[in-house]
C-alpha cells in the first residue's frame, strides 16, 4: 500500500489526522541507515530526521533506532506520498508508514505512527482464543504469546507482509467481519519523541510497548517514576 488513510483512529478514541511530509521507515534485517538507504531517501525527497530537523529547538529525543528512522520531506522536496512506493520496494527498507498529529497535542509530541505490521485485538470471548488465532491467521496474521502475556485482555499480532495487506486495512476488515470473535482492534502506536518523563535507562526502552502498557515506564506517572 503507497497510499495511507487521512484520518484514523487511536485507541483512546482520539482522532488521528495524516501528516504528509513525514514517514516511519523500518529497515529491512541487516540494513543501516547509511548508505544506500540514505541514498533512496534522497531519491524520493526524504532526509532522516535529526535533532537538527525537528524544528523546535527543545531538546526532543527522537524515538528511534538502527532498524527505524523517522524521515522529513526535504526543503523543496515533493510531497512525501509521491516516492513511497520506489521507497517501499527498496531491497533494504522493509516497510514504510504514514505519521499522523494526535488531533488537540501541538508540537513533535503530538506526531505518532501507528505500524502497519501490527494490530493489538480484544477477544469476544477470552476463551475463545484459538478460534481467534486460527481465523486471524486467514487474514495474514500471527499471534505473539510473549507479547500477548500481559496485555489485559487484549492480544498482540503481527502481519505477515504488510506490504500486501497492513493494519490499516485489515483492522476495517476485523470489525466488518469478524465481530463474533473481535471485540476491538487497535493499533501499536509509535510516538516520534521519547516521553519527556523519567525514562528508563534500557537503550532500547522505546521499543517496549508492552512496557508502556502496563505502567512500568513512558508518559505519565509510572512505576519507574515510583522506583528504580
Amino acid at each position: 500500500m503507497t497510499s495511507f488513510p487521512d484520518t484514523l483512529e487511536h485507541g483512546s478514541g482520539a482522532s488521528l489526522t495524516r501528516e504528509p511530509d513525514r514517514l516511519l521507515v523500518s529497515l529491512a534485517s541487516g540494513a543501516t541507515i547509511a548508505g544506500p538507504v540514505t541514498d533512496a531517501l534522497a531519491k524520493a525527497g526524504l532526509q532522516g530526521a535529526t535533532a537538527a530537523t525537528l524544528g523546535s529547538g527543545s531538546p526532543e529525543l527522537l524515538n528511534q533506532g538502527e532498524a527505524r528512522v523517522w524521515a522529513t520531506v526535504a526543503p523543496g522536496g515533493p510531497p512525501a506520498d509521491a516516492g513511497v512506493a520506489e521507497l517501499a520496494a527498496h531491497a533494504d527498507v522493509e516497510w514504510v508508514a504514514p505519521v499522523y498529529r494526535v488531533d488537540g497535542v501541538e508540537g513533535n509530541a503530538g506526531l505518532v505512527s501507528p505500524l502497519p505490521n501490527v494490530l493489538v485485538v480484544a477477544p469476544r470471548d477470552p476463551d475463545a482464543s484459538d478460534a481467534l488465532k486460527e481465523r486471524l491467521s486467514r487474514h495474514g496474521l500471527l499471534r505473539a504469546p510473549d507479547l500477548s502475556e500481559h496485555l489485559g485482555g487484549f492480544e498482540y499480532f503481527t502481519i505477515a507482509d504488510p506490504s500486501s495487506t497492513n493494519a490499516y486495512e485489515l483492522r476495517e476488515v476485523l470489525l466488518k467481519e469478524d465481530r463474533d470473535l473481535v471485540a476491538d482492534v487497535r493499533f501499536e502506536t509509535m510516538p516520534m519523541i521519547v516521553p519527556t518523563t523519567f525514562v528508563p535507562n534500557d537503550p532500547l526502552f522505546a521499543q517496549q510497548w508492552n512496557m508502556t502498557q502496563i505502567l512500568a515506564g513512558g508518559a505519565g506517572r509510572s512505576a519507574w517514576d515510583a522506583a528504580t
